[in-house]
Parts: C-alpha cells; structure tokens; sequence
C-alpha cells in the first residue's frame, strides 16, 4: 500500500485503504469497512454495510434500504420512496400518487368518495 510515498502494509490511523492507497474517507459510491473501501451495491451512491442510504439516477428508489428503479407490487411511488398507500387526498394513478380535486379528501381518477370540511357536501362524485 503506497502512502505519502512510502510502501507500508497496512493503512495509518485516521485513513482506509482505497485500492492501493491510503485516503481519507471512502469515495462516493463506497464505504468504510473500519479498514479498506468497500463498494455499495448497485444503484447505491452512499451506504454504510447493511443498506443504502441515497440511490442513482440507475435506480432512484430509495425502499427499505436498497435502491429499486420501480416500487415493489403492493406498493407506490411518492417522489424517491415507496408507500402502501396515497396519503388523504390524493390517490395512485398507476405510477405515483396524484392529487384529488380542490375540497376532496378520498377518491380515483373518476371521481370524489368523501368531501373535506372546506366543501362539505358530496353531490354527483364531487365536491
């Protein structure tokens, strides 16, 4: 391992061995194991040995620690992570959670199930 010039067999205090070298800290992609930079898993930009905690543009899916391009079935897409289900208000459309009408608090891509508070009465699957 060559650091500072020097040939050594293992990495001073304070740094971790990188290839053939001696840095720092691990480069994105990678972390320390307490002694040499390991590699994330695929998709991970930085992680620790047991999961993932930011992904990739490769998969951007940040869900239970591992990094998906698309969410597993039973589950959708809220920006970068996974759900069981669209919070009050909005609902899935497939792909990710969308919206319902201004006044709506449950419904689909057709129509409102419950109104909210601020526009009380149901009339027609709308508010």
């Amino acid at each position: 391992i060559l650091h500072n010039g020097e040939c050594l067999s293992s990495c001073p205090s304070g740094t971790v061995q990188q290839g053939n070298s001696c840095v720092a800290s691990c480069p994105t992609g990678s972390f320390s194991n307490g002694q040499v930079c390991e590699d994330c898993p695929s998709g991970c930009e930085s992680c620790d040995a047991s999961q993932c905690f930011n992904c990739n543009s490769n998969a951007p899916i940040l869900h239970n620690g591992e990094c998906l391009s698309s969410c597993p079935t039973g589950t959708v897409q809220q920006g970068n992570s996974c759900i069981v289900s669209c919070p009050t208000g909005s609902f899935s459309n497939g792909q990710g959670c969308e919206d319902c009408p201004s006044g709506c608090e449950r419904c689909d891509a057709s129509q409102c199930f419950n109104c909210n508070s601020n526009a009380p009465i149901l009339h027609n699957g709308e508010c």
